[in-house]
């Protein structure tokens, strides 16, 4: 209430309610702010428009989702709202970063199919991968231009990881939990000079664009099939070196 006064929430909800053609509201907080007080008050003025709240939780590794990426965010405090939100019909969506800084390749992969599985036993509804990528202003550009004398270097996540991510969790168990892929680039054009996820050998096999322009695809219908086909270049045996070496 101190970020939005009750009376706007009031009155986009009003707003929303009346609109024939919106049939839900999405709404981003925190942890902290679902309070059953505010639930009711928002999800109550929306009538029969379902209400979706989404939240940054990242990470279910405290470590990375803490103190490296500051989320001030602890599972016990998140478990609790998921579960009273989900209790009053409030469908659950969760961004999930893959591969914040300090962590390898490998780490990167596993924490976040473990972060969706784990979100999954919670049954929220919507798992959203969050690419980590470097824009050109971005704070850490200079740590991705000290790449190559940089003994703790940050690299984007290779493109080949993405796509593994999304098939290995094709194979998990998720029950009603969906996942899909944000945009890498906030919807705008590609500057020449924005930084992947990581294009690292792909532009020397040539393979960038299918890789590419599988994960535009999936992105917008969901559909695995994709990811078939893609060219089995030499930035695959340099991918798996990198898995390996954890």
């Amino acid at each position: 209430e101190q970020e939005v006064p009750i009376s706007i929430v009031n009155f986009l909800n009003t707003q929303v309610h009346k609109h024939p053609t919106i049939r839900s509201l999405m709404v981003e907080s925190r942890s902290e702010y679902l309070t059953p007080e505010w639930l009711e008050t928002i999800a109550d003025g929306l009538g029969n428009k379902q209400l979706w709240i989404a939240i940054g939780f990242e990470s279910w590794n405290d470590h990375y989702r803490n103190h490296i990426m500051g989320k001030g965010e602890t599972i016990d405090r998140f478990t609790k709202a998921v579960a009273r939100a989900k209790n009053m019909g409030i469908k659950i969506f969760c961004y999930c970063f893959l591969k914040c800084h300090g962590m390898s390749e490998a780490e990167a992969v596993a924490d976040t199919i473990n972060t969706i599985e784990q979100l999954s036993r919670l049954c929220v509804d919507m798992c959203s991968i969050s690419a980590a990528y470097v824009p050109p202003q971005f704070l850490a550009r200079p740590i991705y231009n000290a790449f190559h004398s940089s003994q703790n270097p940050f690299r984007p996540p290779w493109l080949r990881s993405i796509i593994h991510v999304l098939q290995v969790l094709r194979t998990k168990n998720l029950g009603s939990t969906r996942v899909r892929l944000n945009q890498f680039d906030e919807g705008e054009q590609l500057p020449t000079n924005w930084v992947s996820p990581d294009p690292r050998n792909h532009e020397v096999c040539g393979c960038a664009d299918s890789f590419y322009k599988a994960l535009s695809n999936f992105r917008e219908d969901g559909n695995y099939a994709h990811f078939e086909n893609l060219p089995d270049t030499c930035c695959k045996k340099a991918w798996d070196e990198e898995m390996r070496a954890g």
